[in-house]
Protein backbone atom coordinates (compact mmCIF):
# COMPACT_ATOMS: atom_id res chain seq x y z
CA UNK A 1 0.00 0.00 0.00
CA UNK A 2 1.01 3.22 -0.87
CA UNK A 3 2.19 5.37 2.38
CA UNK A 4 -0.11 7.88 4.45
CA UNK A 5 1.10 10.45 3.67
CA UNK A 6 1.20 9.95 0.05
CA UNK A 7 -0.84 12.15 -2.59
CA UNK A 8 -3.85 11.14 -3.22
CA UNK A 9 -4.36 9.85 -7.33
CA UNK A 10 -4.74 13.20 -9.17
CA UNK A 11 -8.07 12.45 -11.82
CA UNK A 12 -5.84 12.89 -15.22
CA UNK A 13 -3.60 10.61 -13.97
CA UNK A 14 -6.88 8.28 -13.16
CA UNK A 15 -7.75 8.77 -16.48
CA UNK A 16 -4.80 8.86 -18.60
CA UNK A 17 -3.99 5.35 -16.60
CA UNK A 18 -7.43 3.67 -17.91
CA UNK A 19 -7.62 5.34 -21.34
CA UNK A 20 -4.05 4.37 -22.62
CA UNK A 21 -3.08 1.21 -20.28
CA UNK A 22 -2.24 -0.42 -23.53
CA UNK A 23 0.63 1.30 -24.33
CA UNK A 24 4.01 1.79 -22.25
CA UNK A 25 4.13 4.56 -20.04
CA UNK A 26 5.93 6.13 -16.89
CA UNK A 27 4.45 8.99 -14.74
CA UNK A 28 6.16 10.93 -12.17
CA UNK A 29 4.21 13.97 -9.68
CA UNK A 30 5.85 17.10 -9.39
CA UNK A 31 5.91 20.18 -7.05
CA UNK A 32 4.04 20.83 -4.52
CA UNK A 33 0.53 20.24 -6.12
CA UNK A 34 2.02 16.63 -6.98
CA UNK A 35 0.99 17.83 -10.67
CA UNK A 36 1.12 14.49 -13.37
CA UNK A 37 3.61 14.62 -15.70
CA UNK A 38 3.88 11.76 -17.80
CA UNK A 39 5.83 10.07 -20.83
CA UNK A 40 3.70 7.46 -22.77
CA UNK A 41 4.70 6.07 -26.22
CA UNK A 42 1.97 5.41 -28.15
CA UNK A 43 0.77 3.57 -32.00
CA UNK A 44 -1.89 3.80 -33.99
CA UNK A 45 -5.24 4.18 -31.73
CA UNK A 46 -8.66 6.04 -31.93
CA UNK A 47 -9.99 7.15 -28.14
CA UNK A 48 -11.92 9.46 -26.71
CA UNK A 49 -10.86 11.36 -23.95
CA UNK A 50 -13.44 12.94 -21.64
CA UNK A 51 -13.38 16.32 -20.54
CA UNK A 52 -10.69 17.14 -17.13
CA UNK A 53 -10.91 20.69 -15.62
CA UNK A 54 -7.04 20.92 -16.21
CA UNK A 55 -5.11 22.11 -19.23
CA UNK A 56 -3.22 19.37 -20.08
CA UNK A 57 0.34 20.28 -22.24
CA UNK A 58 1.40 18.10 -25.04
CA UNK A 59 4.72 17.52 -26.56
CA UNK A 60 5.72 15.26 -29.13
CA UNK A 61 9.12 13.78 -28.40
CA UNK A 62 10.04 11.24 -30.77
CA UNK A 63 7.84 10.09 -33.78
CA UNK A 64 8.16 7.26 -36.85
CA UNK A 65 8.36 8.12 -39.23
CA UNK A 66 10.32 11.60 -38.44
CA UNK A 67 7.38 13.86 -39.84
CA UNK A 68 5.26 12.91 -37.51
CA UNK A 69 2.39 10.32 -37.29
CA UNK A 70 -0.73 11.49 -38.84
CA UNK A 71 -2.81 12.79 -36.07
CA UNK A 72 -6.20 14.24 -35.95
CA UNK A 73 -8.30 15.72 -33.09
CA UNK A 74 -11.38 17.40 -32.18
CA UNK A 75 -13.01 19.38 -29.67
CA UNK A 76 -16.62 19.15 -30.74
CA UNK A 77 -15.37 22.29 -33.26
CA UNK A 78 -14.02 20.41 -36.32
CA UNK A 79 -11.04 17.92 -37.02
CA UNK A 80 -7.92 19.35 -36.53
CA UNK A 81 -4.69 17.45 -37.94
CA UNK A 82 -1.74 17.90 -36.34
CA UNK A 83 2.03 17.20 -37.67
CA UNK A 84 3.23 14.85 -34.90
CA UNK A 85 6.60 16.33 -35.62
CA UNK A 86 8.65 16.22 -32.43
CA UNK A 87 9.14 18.97 -30.34
CA UNK A 88 5.50 20.42 -31.77
CA UNK A 89 3.70 21.40 -28.62
CA UNK A 90 0.02 21.19 -28.26
CA UNK A 91 -2.28 22.33 -25.76
CA UNK A 92 -5.67 20.81 -24.92
CA UNK A 93 -8.14 22.76 -23.04
CA UNK A 94 -9.79 21.91 -19.71
CA UNK A 95 -13.52 20.63 -19.59
CA UNK A 96 -13.71 19.41 -23.31
CA UNK A 97 -14.43 15.92 -24.69
CA UNK A 98 -11.90 15.40 -27.62
CA UNK A 99 -11.93 12.21 -30.19
CA UNK A 100 -8.23 11.63 -30.94
CA UNK A 101 -6.85 9.25 -33.77
CA UNK A 102 -3.67 8.69 -34.54
CA UNK A 103 -1.88 6.32 -37.22
CA UNK A 104 1.92 5.74 -36.76
CA UNK A 105 3.94 5.12 -33.19
CA UNK A 106 4.91 8.61 -31.11
CA UNK A 107 6.22 9.24 -27.53
CA UNK A 108 4.23 12.31 -25.76
CA UNK A 109 4.80 14.13 -23.03
CA UNK A 110 2.07 15.33 -20.96
CA UNK A 111 1.55 17.87 -18.04
CA UNK A 112 -1.75 18.59 -16.70
CA UNK A 113 -1.97 22.27 -15.52
CA UNK A 114 -4.86 22.67 -12.55
CA UNK A 115 -7.06 25.66 -13.08
CA UNK A 116 -5.42 27.24 -10.09
CA UNK A 117 -2.40 27.27 -12.72
CA UNK A 118 -4.41 28.63 -15.24
CA UNK A 119 -6.32 31.36 -12.99
CA UNK A 120 -2.96 32.86 -11.62
CA UNK A 121 -2.56 34.11 -15.48
CA UNK A 122 -5.91 35.87 -15.23
CA UNK A 123 -8.18 32.77 -16.18
CA UNK A 124 -8.52 30.72 -19.26
CA UNK A 125 -8.87 33.46 -21.58
CA UNK A 126 -5.37 34.10 -20.59
CA UNK A 127 -4.54 30.91 -23.14
CA UNK A 128 -7.47 31.18 -25.01
CA UNK A 129 -5.25 31.46 -28.21
CA UNK A 130 -3.38 28.51 -27.88
CA UNK A 131 -6.59 26.12 -27.08
CA UNK A 132 -6.59 23.35 -29.14
CA UNK A 133 -3.56 24.56 -31.44
CA UNK A 134 -0.35 22.93 -32.42
CA UNK A 135 2.92 25.05 -32.72
CA UNK A 136 6.60 24.79 -31.89
CA UNK A 137 7.81 26.35 -29.23
CA UNK A 138 11.41 24.84 -28.42
CA UNK A 139 12.07 27.10 -24.82
CA UNK A 140 8.75 25.18 -23.64
CA UNK A 141 10.06 21.52 -24.92
CA UNK A 142 13.64 22.42 -23.25
CA UNK A 143 12.06 23.13 -20.00
CA UNK A 144 9.78 20.48 -20.22
CA UNK A 145 12.29 18.05 -20.60
CA UNK A 146 13.91 19.47 -17.82
CA UNK A 147 10.99 18.79 -15.49
CA UNK A 148 11.02 15.44 -16.51
CA UNK A 149 14.87 14.89 -16.37
CA UNK A 150 14.45 15.82 -12.59
CA UNK A 151 12.06 14.15 -11.69
CA UNK A 152 13.75 10.91 -13.58
CA UNK A 153 16.58 11.36 -11.37
CA UNK A 154 14.31 11.44 -8.01
CA UNK A 155 15.36 15.36 -6.94
CA UNK A 156 11.62 16.90 -6.59
CA UNK A 157 11.20 14.73 -4.01
CA UNK A 158 12.27 17.25 -0.86
CA UNK A 159 11.09 20.90 -0.24
CA UNK A 160 13.99 22.38 -2.03
CA UNK A 161 12.94 19.70 -5.31
CA UNK A 162 9.71 20.67 -5.11
CA UNK A 163 10.43 24.34 -5.32
CA UNK A 164 12.49 23.12 -7.96
CA UNK A 165 9.41 21.94 -9.96
CA UNK A 166 7.34 24.58 -9.03
CA UNK A 167 9.15 27.23 -11.15
CA UNK A 168 9.40 25.29 -13.90
CA UNK A 169 5.91 24.60 -13.72
CA UNK A 170 5.30 28.35 -13.34
CA UNK A 171 7.87 29.11 -16.34
CA UNK A 172 6.12 26.43 -18.62
CA UNK A 173 2.66 27.89 -18.19
CA UNK A 174 4.65 31.27 -18.33
CA UNK A 175 5.79 30.58 -21.69
CA UNK A 176 2.65 29.02 -23.18
CA UNK A 177 1.00 32.41 -22.20
CA UNK A 178 3.93 34.46 -23.87
CA UNK A 179 3.39 32.72 -27.10
CA UNK A 180 0.96 34.74 -28.61
CA UNK A 181 -1.99 34.26 -30.75
CA UNK A 182 -2.21 30.62 -32.84
CA UNK A 183 -5.36 30.78 -34.14
CA UNK A 184 -5.30 31.64 -38.47
CA UNK A 185 -7.47 34.16 -40.43
CA UNK A 186 -9.24 31.82 -42.63
CA UNK A 187 -7.76 30.29 -46.12
CA UNK A 188 -9.06 30.48 -49.69
CA UNK A 189 -9.79 27.12 -50.78
CA UNK A 190 -6.95 25.19 -52.54
CA UNK A 191 -6.80 25.83 -56.34
CA UNK A 192 -7.79 23.29 -58.65
CA UNK A 193 -4.46 22.29 -60.03
CA UNK A 194 -3.01 21.92 -56.47
CA UNK A 195 -6.17 19.97 -55.57
CA UNK A 196 -5.72 17.12 -59.04
CA UNK A 197 -2.25 17.10 -57.64
CA UNK A 198 -2.93 15.75 -54.39
CA UNK A 199 -5.64 13.70 -55.33
CA UNK A 200 -3.65 11.97 -58.06
CA UNK A 201 -0.29 11.30 -55.59
CA UNK A 202 -2.75 10.10 -52.77
CA UNK A 203 -4.43 7.63 -55.35
CA UNK A 204 -0.57 6.57 -56.68
CA UNK A 205 0.79 6.06 -52.82
CA UNK A 206 -2.21 4.66 -51.15
CA UNK A 207 -1.13 1.08 -50.50
CA UNK A 208 2.25 2.35 -48.92
CA UNK A 209 0.82 5.38 -47.10
CA UNK A 210 1.13 8.99 -47.62
CA UNK A 211 1.58 11.83 -45.06
CA UNK A 212 0.30 15.47 -44.69
CA UNK A 213 3.59 16.50 -45.34
CA UNK A 214 3.97 14.82 -48.35
CA UNK A 215 0.53 15.89 -49.70
CA UNK A 216 1.87 19.69 -48.66
CA UNK A 217 4.49 19.24 -50.93
CA UNK A 218 2.37 18.26 -53.38
CA UNK A 219 0.07 21.48 -53.44
CA UNK A 220 3.82 23.72 -52.69
CA UNK A 221 2.85 24.23 -49.12
CA UNK A 222 3.28 24.56 -46.00
CA UNK A 223 1.99 21.20 -43.99
CA UNK A 224 -0.32 23.86 -41.47
CA UNK A 225 -1.32 25.83 -44.30
CA UNK A 226 -2.13 23.17 -46.69
CA UNK A 227 -4.48 21.35 -44.17
CA UNK A 228 -6.58 24.42 -43.73
CA UNK A 229 -6.90 25.24 -47.44
CA UNK A 230 -7.33 21.55 -48.18
CA UNK A 231 -10.40 21.42 -45.74
CA UNK A 232 -12.00 24.40 -47.52
CA UNK A 233 -11.71 22.97 -50.62
CA UNK A 234 -12.71 19.56 -49.91
CA UNK A 235 -14.24 19.77 -46.10
CA UNK A 236 -12.56 17.22 -44.75
CA UNK A 237 -8.91 17.06 -42.75
CA UNK A 238 -6.22 15.32 -45.09
CA UNK A 239 -5.97 12.48 -43.05
CA UNK A 240 -9.97 11.86 -42.77
CA UNK A 241 -9.62 12.32 -46.64
CA UNK A 242 -7.18 9.97 -47.27
CA UNK A 243 -8.58 7.26 -45.03
CA UNK A 244 -11.96 7.79 -46.80
CA UNK A 245 -10.21 6.81 -50.24
CA UNK A 246 -8.50 4.09 -48.63
CA UNK A 247 -12.07 2.45 -47.72
CA UNK A 248 -13.29 3.17 -51.06
CA UNK A 249 -10.35 1.64 -52.66
CA UNK A 250 -10.94 -1.69 -49.97
CA UNK A 251 -14.72 -1.38 -51.20
CA UNK A 252 -14.11 -1.98 -54.60
CA UNK A 253 -11.86 -4.68 -54.23
CA UNK A 254 -14.01 -6.45 -51.67
CA UNK A 255 -16.52 -6.03 -54.43
CA UNK A 256 -14.80 -7.03 -57.84
CA UNK A 257 -12.09 -9.02 -57.08
CA UNK A 258 -11.01 -12.70 -54.65
CA UNK A 259 -8.84 -11.11 -53.16
CA UNK A 260 -8.25 -12.62 -49.30
CA UNK A 261 -8.99 -9.67 -46.74
CA UNK A 262 -5.58 -9.62 -45.32
CA UNK A 263 -3.98 -8.97 -49.40
CA UNK A 264 -7.09 -6.09 -49.78
CA UNK A 265 -5.73 -4.76 -46.43
CA UNK A 266 -2.23 -4.50 -47.59
CA UNK A 267 -3.15 -3.26 -51.23
CA UNK A 268 -5.26 -0.55 -49.40
CA UNK A 269 -2.23 0.76 -46.93
CA UNK A 270 -3.65 -1.01 -43.67
CA UNK A 271 -0.85 -2.44 -41.75
CA UNK A 272 -2.91 -5.68 -40.93
CA UNK A 273 -5.92 -7.44 -41.68
CA UNK A 274 -7.51 -6.37 -38.38
CA UNK A 275 -6.31 -2.76 -38.63
CA UNK A 276 -8.75 -2.70 -41.82
CA UNK A 277 -11.57 -4.11 -39.89
CA UNK A 278 -11.76 -1.65 -37.85
CA UNK A 279 -11.51 1.66 -39.90
CA UNK A 280 -13.69 -0.21 -42.40
CA UNK A 281 -16.47 -1.31 -39.83
CA UNK A 282 -16.35 2.78 -38.27
CA UNK A 283 -17.05 3.63 -41.79
CA UNK A 284 -19.71 1.68 -43.01
CA UNK A 285 -21.00 -0.03 -40.06
CA UNK A 286 -19.97 -3.56 -41.21
CA UNK A 287 -17.03 -5.58 -41.79
CA UNK A 288 -15.17 -6.35 -45.09
CA UNK A 289 -16.53 -10.01 -45.32
CA UNK A 290 -20.06 -9.07 -44.78
CA UNK A 291 -19.45 -6.37 -46.98
CA UNK A 292 -18.29 -8.52 -49.86
CA UNK A 293 -21.07 -10.99 -49.10
CA UNK A 294 -23.72 -8.99 -49.96
CA UNK A 295 -22.58 -7.28 -52.73
CA UNK A 296 -22.24 -10.30 -54.12
CA UNK A 297 -25.70 -11.87 -53.06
Amino acid sequence: MPPSDAPPPHRYDRLYGALYARFDQRAHRVGSDALPLILSHQRDHATDDPPVPDAVLRVVTEARPPKGPATEVDFGDGRRTLSGRPGSVYLAPPDATAHWETEGSHAVMLLALPPDRIAALGGPSALAPRWGREWAAPQVVRTLRTLWQEAEAGDLSDPAGRLVADGLVTALTGLVARAGPARHDAEPALDGARLARVRALVEDTLEEGVDVAAMAEAACLSPSRFSRRFRAATGHAPHAWVMARRIARARRLLSDTDLPVVQVAAACGFGSQSHLTARFRRATGTTPAAWRAAARA
